[in-house]
This record gives C-alpha cells, sequence and structure tokens, in this order.
C-alpha cells in the first residue's frame, strides 16, 4: 500500500502530448511559409500605422490619442 510520503514526495511525471492539429500548425516545417507572410504582414501593417501617426501633426500634438482614448472609454 502506498503511503502519504510516497505520493506527495514522488509523483509519477506526467506527459501531456500536444494536439495534432497544434503540432501541424507550430511544429511543422511546411507551416513555415503561412508563419512567415502573417509575420511580414503583420510588421507592415503595425510599421505603416506606427509612420502615418508619426507624419501627422494631431498624433504628435496629442489632442487625436486623448480624445479617441475617451470615445472608446465613453462605449464601454
Amino acid at each position: 500500500m502506498k503511503t502519504l510520503t510516497d505520493v506527495v514526495l514522488r509523483p509519477r511525471p506526467t506527459t501531456v502530448t500536444d494536439p495534432p492539429v497544434a503540432r501541424f500548425l507550430f511544429g511543422d516545417v511546411r507551416m513555415a511559409w503561412l508563419w512567415f507572410v502573417l509575420r511580414v504582414w503583420l510588421g507592415w501593417s503595425w510599421l505603416s500605422s506606427g509612420w502615418e501617426k508619426f507624419q501627422s501633426p494631431a498624433w504628435i500634438d496629442g489632442r487625436v490619442p486623448l480624445r479617441e482614448w475617451a470615445t472608446v472609454r465613453s462605449r464601454s
């Protein structure tokens, strides 16, 4: 019969395997092109949006971001 110290102090290691879909999406080399395209698109959209805000004097002034933050805040 197992004692309390056997159960508490020496637990058996368990292995949890990933689902096949997750292994295919995140661990398969064939999906690298998808992640590359997604990362490039996301990076480009982030950079272009940031550059647009950087070039606009209204965003640098600070009134527009505060007004938009207040508008979003009032909706929720």
